[in-house]
């Protein structure tokens, strides 16, 4: 799927980790702070029009019934919501992952991504949770299952990633995260993931890991290591547990790993938070 032009040299900025669309008129790109940029569309319907392309090239459905739509390109992560819906014109935001040819992992990351260990990569948004698992995914011996939302990490055989799926029209056909890590659990993994929790699939990764599946993994959001717990409060709440059973659950994970502008900012072992 060819991107236009102008947009992908917005792209390939050197430290540009986000581009933000509001429609023809407004354009931001990020590398730490917010600056305008001229758009790369003349009008609205040139915008529109590659959203469409982008989003029929990747498979998904993006109507007035569904108007967002989340989904990867190449190295990019989109999110498009549709203007004169939910907005007043067309909304892409696209997240940069780029390529860590050049990124090594710390020792001690390297260990953990060898061993059959659980573990958990917080951090805020932006951070660079995704890149940093990819690179201990990498790292892992044996065949690791990757359950994501959107395609982000690329696993090589015989490593898998399979995706959740939104419900057709007819509200038909879901797959959610928690449906899919339940057969990944059954596709002889060294290593089951999820990609992100950020709902019920919470409480699904910690029931496998206390069922003996070890060597789990994913990333979780939070503004710092001593927040995650909280996190996990919250998730609790949106699977209808109590947050005392989360958070009991949670203590058979075996280490934290905090991130934070791409940096490393502290590996802990579960109990000591």
């Amino acid at each position: 799927m060819k991107i236009n032009n102008a947009l992908s040299q917005l792209l390939e900025i050197k430290g540009v980790t986000d581009v933000l669309l509001q429609g023809a008129d407004h354009t931001f790109i990020f590398d730490g702070e917010w600056k305008r940029v001229a758009n790369p569309f003349r009008d609205e319907s040139k915008l529109r029009q590659q959203i469409i392309d982008l989003v029929l090239a990747s498979g998904k459905r993006w109507d007035i019934a569904r108007p967002h739509a989340d989904f990867s390109v190449e190295n990019f992560r989109f999110h498009a919501l549709m203007g004169g819906v939910v907005s007043k014109s067309d909304q892409l935001s696209i997240r940069v992952h780029k390529p860590d040819l050049d990124f090594q992992l710390a020792p001690k990351l390297e260990l953990i991504a060898k061993s059959n260990e659980s573990f958990l990569i917080s951090g805020p948004t932006g951070s660079g949770k995704t890149t940093l698992l990819a690179k201990m995914l990498r790292a892992s011996p044996g065949r690791t299952v990757l359950v994501e939302q959107t395609e982000e990490i690329e696993m090589s055989p015989p490593s898998v990633s399979i995706r959740s799926r939104e419900s057709n029209i007819e509200l038909a056909g879901e797959l959610t995260m928690s449906e899919l890590l339940n057969q990944a659990l059954r596709m002889r993994p060294d290593r089951v993931v999820i990609g992100e929790i950020r709902g019920k699939e919470a409480l699904a990764l910690l029931l496998a890991i206390n069922n003996g599946h070890k060597g789990a993994a994913a990333t979780i959001h939070a503004q710092s290591a001593k927040a995650v717990p909280n996190r996990l409060r919250t998730l609790a709440l949106m699977a209808g547990v109590p947050a005392e059973l989360m958070l009991d659950l949670a203590s058979s994970i075996d280490w934290l790993i905090h991130v934070e502008n791409t940096e490393l900012q502290g590996i802990y072992r579960w109990q000591d938070l």
